[in-house]
């Protein structure tokens, strides 16, 4: 069942709500393993071996549509760019043909595999040289 916030707010949809009152000391015990399991997340590395065969799984399964001209974009591999948050760079052919839903396709795969949940992911297209 998807929430308000998860329908408004996609990228918020996996983020744990948790009812807590400073007033009445309730549920503040569990803050900070949550913010430290947030830390965690927004700070992990994901070696670039696995981030291909990644790729490579996701591209098996559901290739990239083409364009209305018939131009199918080619995706050569990924690499993690940066942390906090993290940060990934996809090397394409052409980045303009790779359509929003697809992008948005690889994010939530990008999200589910490496365990992401409610840690803002960034997705970069560049053009392979």
């Amino acid at each position: 069942m998807t929430t308000s916030r998860g329908r408004r707010y996609p990228t918020l949809a996996d983020i744990p709500a948790l009812p807590l009152s400073a007033v009445r000391g309730t549920h503040l015990h569990r803050l900070p393993a949550l913010l430290r399991e947030r830390v965690e997340q927004a700070s992990k590395r994901i070696p670039t071996s696995q981030l291909n065969r990644w790729l490579a799984d996701v591209q098996r399964r559901r290739a990239a549509p083409t364009t209305r001209a018939g131009h199918q974009p080619r995706l050569y591999y990924v690499t993690q760019t940066g942390t906090r948050p993290p940060a990934f760079t996809l090397y394409v052919n052409a980045p303009e043909r790779v359509s929003q839903e697809y992008r948005r396709f690889l994010w939530s795969r990008l999200v589910d595999r490496f365990g992401f949940h409610g840690t803002p992911v960034r997705l970069r297209y560049r053009k392979s040289e």
